[in-house]
């Protein structure tokens, strides 16, 4: 990647197209980059080749494995074949027998494959295989069994290997051990992806050339060895059906081959996929699409007629997928790629499956792709050094450039694969290379928390959120004048501040909400807002920090129930707020929050005009804030909550035209961003809420079974997220539903549970007080 070095305007365009092409499908990228790039090679280069990165599960690559002490024959071979000295006899198969060996000159453990003396290359096949050998080795996946070396030693020919430790996943397959099918497929076509696009074909896919390690990792035998057949002098390319069946181990195996494999024609990329579909079912399944027990004649005549049939066990995308990739016309076959994409799509995005199909590659960067231990170490230490900078880049252009924009757009979703690799890679680094790092580590800590909190992964957001803190507590006592770090240290703890808001945790946010407070202050003491200076940290991010950190500690105050706390430090806020944003307009959307958790505490005390005046003016603000960026993800959320809570307003004062007005409005826009991103779990919730109000506003006017209609929507989307997560904003809202659909032994407990956290909201308690009324008039009937 080369845009650390674009131009500013260059740098900025790159990240608005590759955030604009994330949206789009991959068939109209290509107009798309077209239009916006124009004459601009550089620029359309950099945006291809961030969204065609290849994909790896990991960060951090694994050294070659070693193998464990078993109990095998020693080797039938003299002792030594050239510089690697044999120890013992660890595996026999069609293509040879295979010892493990050390190489007395690198030092290092390897696997020695024996060709049979029948497979033994002609001189063109030798020179052929060479060169796939030799592109093999260069290619150093780490899901593929690497090519070391290749020689002829006393008339043999003798493959140096990768020596692994593990089981074939037709063992496991057997054992029938717990497998995540999904991510060993995933692994496998991440292999292949890299090999087709390089020109490479296994042609032997099947459970017996897959390794798994005990660390999980899958590793891919014989990549192109099943080519010796085709470079034998004794074997012609196109075999007749009896000729396939005799070399099996070579050309293929019945049951796993294709088509034009079975029929002796020419082999392509899509053989390997259709290979890998049989997989994909047996990994699901525990069976392949043909009969048990079907001899070798009969799966070979099936597969010439490309029958198959896909268990109805499998998940319907998944089930989709495989007969893509059992499509009879090789042609009509995904290619590895876009495969990958829809398997990466699949695990990701379970609800998503009609949306987004193939457009995440970039989400799941391999930063490490290719990296190996092979030769010296100094060598291994420059390539290692390589390799953390260009994670740390890709990582950062992730998470700091495209973080803003998809959070706009409310897609932070996106990023979740890329903030729980970026969070393993971090996790894994040695407290001397951490210690460099700590400065970008923190930031990056915090986006990834921001990311596992917005799809409602509290415990997880909380612990990245704390690691972040304890990271800048360091550098804040190293380096107390840095601004920055003090600005990160402030968010972190007012972010932390706020989970524990969330989960009910009121008297361990107010401590890290009150020393956010303090270090807002500080950070804007000699910064006024009309000193828009954008050196870092800028006006509008300090003052951001103490304006929001305000509002939040607010809120944990009037969650708690200590209004006059909460309405003490809104009378001093309000007034400052206001004044910086008429200086500075960016921060109108933080005096609309003030002006909402106003109307909010006052709403708890009393209702009456000012309440009224005041909430009012909230839902004037946000829609001010909102008109100023329409499509802003945020700005529409906030301006949702508002009106919902206008209509709960009007409600109480016995104006339900003017509840049912705003409730309608606050539903379409929450249902447009449900839409937008149907895996937001914050979102969700507010169209629940929603859903609620209006549904409690129909009850109220008779209307029972529209109300019950929209109650039992409400119920059951909440059920799936209760089962998860218990936030308090979440559980209220499966108490509501829970009392107006009469489930009363459920809403007891649902009620329980939030008696026990203390809070003591107005329209909690109402909630309360109609159990207790239903309750004893079931009890009275």
């Amino acid at each position: 990647m080369h845009y650390k070095s674009m131009r500013p305007d260059q740098y900025k365009k790159l990240t608005e197209l590759v955030a604009n092409a994330l949206e789009l499908p991959n068939h109209r990228r290509s107009a798309y980059l077209d239009k916006e790039c124009g004459d601009d090679v550089e620029l359309r280069y950099e945006v291809e080749a961030l969204l065609n990165q290849s994909i790896h599960a990991d960060f951090l690559e694994q050294n070659a494995l070693s193998l464990g002490s078993t109990d095998f024959p020693k080797p039938q071979l003299k002792s030594r074949i050239g510089k690697i000295q044999l120890d013992q006899l660890i595996a026999t198969g069609g293509m040879g027998e295979v010892y493990s060996g050390l190489d007395t000159v690198l030092k290092r453990r390897v696997a020695v494959k024996v060709i049979k003396a029948g497979l033994h290359l002609s001189s063109k096949g030798k020179s052929d295989f060479l060169n796939e050998a030799q592109i093999l080795s260069s290619l150093q996946h780490p899901n593929i069994c690497q090519v070391f070396e290749f020689f002829e030693n006393d008339n043999k020919d003798i493959l140096v290997l990768e020596l692994i430790e593990g089981q074939t996943l037709r063992q496991r397959l057997e054992e029938q051990r717990n497998i995540d099918g999904l991510n060993v497929a995933k692994q496998i076509v991440d292999a292949l992806v890299v090999a087709h696009e390089r020109g490479i074909i296994h042609r032997d896919l099947k459970p017996e050339n897959i390794m798994i390690t005990d660390e999980g990792q899958v590793k891919i035998l014989d990549f192109g060895l099943a080519r010796f057949t085709e470079f034998s002098d004794s074997n012609p390319v196109h075999a007749t059906r009896q000729q396939t069946v005799q070399h099996t181990q070579i050309a293929g195996t019945p049951g796993y081959m294709s088509p034009e494999q079975s029929l002796g024609q020419q082999t392509t990329t899509a053989t390997d996929l259709w290979s890998f579909g049989i997989l994909l079912c047996e990994l699901l399944s525990g069976s392949q699409p043909h009969p048990k027990n079907s001899s070798a004649d009969e799966l070979l005549a099936r597969t010439q007629a490309a029958q198959f049939k896909i268990p109805k066990r499998i998940p319907s995308a998944e089930s989709k997928l495989i007969q893509s990739l059992l499509n009879a016309n090789a042609e009509g076959r995904p290619s590895a790629r876009s495969t990958l994409a829809e398997i990466t799509r699949i695990q990701n995005f379970p609800k998503r499956r009609n949306r987004w199909i193939l457009g995440f590659s970039l989400l799941t960067l391999a930063l490490f792709s290719g990296w190996k231990y092979t030769t010296d170490l100094q060598h291994q230490t420059n390539k290692a050094n390589a390799a953390r900078i260009e994670a740390e880049k890709l990582a950062s252009f992730m998470l700091h450039d495209l973080h803003p924009q998809l959070r706009a757009l409310g897609k932070l979703g996106l990023l979740e694969s890329t903030a729980s690799e970026t969070l393993s890679y971090y996790n894994n680094l040695d407290p001397e290379q951490s210690q460099k790092t700590h400065d970008k580590q923190a930031l990056a800590l915090i986006k990834i928390a921001s990311v596992f909190d917005d799809q409602g992964h509290t415990e997880k957001a909380l612990e990245t959120y704390k690691k972040a803190r304890q990271i800048l507590i360091q550098l804040n006592k190293s380096n107390p004048d840095d601004h920055v770090v003090l600005l990160r240290l402030g968010q972190a703890h007012m972010n932390i501040g706020e989970l524990l808001t969330i989960i009910g945790d009121f008297d361990a946010a107010l401590p890290e909400l009150k020393i956010a407070i303090e270090v807002g202050k500080k950070l804007t003491t000699d910064t006024p807002p009309e000193n828009t200076s954008e050196n870092e940290p800028s006006t509008h991010d300090r003052w951001w920090l103490h304006l929001r950190a305000t509002y939040m500690i607010t809120d944990t105050y009037r969650r708690k129930g200590e209004l006059d706390s909460a309405l003490s430090l809104l009378s001093k806020i309000t007034p400052v707020a206001k004044d910086a944003a008429a200086k500075l307009p960016s921060l109108l959307p933080n005096y609309a929050d003030i002006i909402y958790m106003k109307c909010n505490t006052l709403y708890q005390l009393k209702i009456d005009q000012q309440v009224l005046k005041a909430c009012t003016e909230m839902a004037q603000l946000s829609e001010q804030a909102l008109q100023q960026a329409p499509d802003e993800f945020r700005l529409n959320f906030n301006h949702s909550i508002d009106l919902g809570f206008l209509a709960g307003l009007y409600r109480n004062m016995n104006q339900p035209e003017k509840a049912i007005e705003n409730i309608n409005k606050a539903l379409a826009i929450s249902r447009k961003l449900n839409q937008w991103d149907p895996d937001n779990q914050s979102t969700e919730n507010d169209m629940i809420s929603n859903m609620n109000i209006k549904g409690q506003l129909l009850f109220e006017q008779g209307e029972v079974a529209a109300s019950n209609e929209i109650f039992n929507d409400a119920y059951q989307r909440i059920i799936r997220l209760t089962e998860k997560n218990e936030e308090l904003h979440f559980v209220h809202n499966k108490l509501h539903a829970e009392i107006y659909l009469n489930k009363l032994q459920a809403a007891q407990k649902t009620a329980d549970f939030m008696r026990s956290k203390g809070m003591k909201t107005r329209d909690l308690l109402e909630l309360f007080e109609e159990l207790d009324r239903r309750q004893k008039q079931q009890n009275n009937d």
